[in-house]
């Protein structure tokens, strides 16, 4: 199930009040900080855009032997999964891939692997009510969230508008899931695992878009200092976030 009663991870809540042009002004942010370098797994894989198909991340994930071909059981040891962002929008089942995840992230912990999410701008664009590119279907999944949404979350403030349809309109429910502190928004924020913009497994950085030489060097686009020093500003785009 999704976290609607799991009072922990709403100290995650903050991290996603961002907007697009918030991200960029993290990702333009080249604060110092020091991190000492990561152990590389033995195994990592990368998956790339989901986009709310259920079907296809359990292809991904079978094809890459980390969960059983009966069931969703994660048999992949101590591999770490990445997934690069864009789990939502397009598809039916955006409710689905992130739970499947979020338990996958749980079992896989708790072998020695991991699974980790990214953001990626179709996230942005969830967080920020952005429903361009919802699938209608998807969007009406979200109406069995209805009872949970209106007896946990505040009506008040700039949200207040957003409760007074929940009963019957899926769009007004999925904005509501993925508000900061909504259920949708604090399971985002766990599967970042802390990374929400970029993962680093050893000497490898996971992104959603790409990193730019402004990104990990200086403001003049200086990448010199090696891994440790582009994994301190990695951190510091991660902190920022």
């Amino acid at each position: 199930p999704l976290p609607l009663d799991e009072p922990a991870a709403r100290t995650t809540a903050t991290s996603m009040k961002l907007r697009p042009l918030g991200l960029l002004c993290a990702l333009l942010a080249l604060a110092r900080a020091l991190r000492a370098p990561l152990a590389c797994p033995r195994r990592v894989v990368a998956i790339g855009d989901v986009h709310a198909d259920l079907s296809a991340l359990r292809r991904a994930l079978r094809l890459a032997g980390v969960i059983s071909d009966r069931g969703d059981s994660w048999v992949g040891g101590r591999t770490h999964v990445v997934q690069c962002g864009d789990l939502l929008d397009r598809g039916d089942d955006e409710c689905e891939v992130v739970e499947l995840l979020r338990a996958l992230r749980r079992e896989a912990r708790a072998a020695g692997g991991d699974v980790a999410c990214l953001l990626g701008n179709h996230e942005m664009m969830a967080v920020t009510g952005d429903l361009t590119f919802a699938n209608p279907k998807a969007r009406d999944g979200f109406v069995r969230l209805a009872p949970a949404l209106r007896a946990g979350l505040p009506f008040d403030g700039e949200w207040g508008p957003v409760y007074g349809a929940l009963a019957s309109d899926g769009s007004r429910c999925r904005a509501a899931a993925f508000r900061p502190g909504g259920p949708l928004a604090r399971a985002l924020a766990e599967l970042s695992g802390g990374e929400p913009i970029v993962a680093r497994r050893g000497d490898s950085l996971f992104v959603h878009g790409g990193l730019l030489p402004t990104h990990l060097g200086d403001a003049d686009g200086d990448a010199d200092g090696g891994a440790d020093a582009a994994a301190a500003r990695v951190r510091a785009l991660n902190d920022a976030t």
